[in-house]
């Protein structure tokens, strides 16, 4: 019994860990899609002149 709730136990780690992972994934995909835009602050960036390149 105690080895099935283990395994539960980590399989909801792991859900935890991909759901995070996708988060963090769609908030830098969002962010990189934004800063196409010739408006778009990039101080976040240490690629600047990359993105104005792309923005362009």
């Amino acid at each position: 019994m105690l080895k099935q709730e283990g395994k539960a136990n980590m399989n909801e780690k792991h859900i935890l860990l991909f759901k995070n992972l996708k988060q963090i994934k769609d908030y830098w995909t969002d962010t990189a899609v934004d800063s196409l835009n010739p408006n778009t602050d990039l101080i976040w960036s240490e690629s600047e002149e990359e993105y104005e390149l792309f923005q362009s």
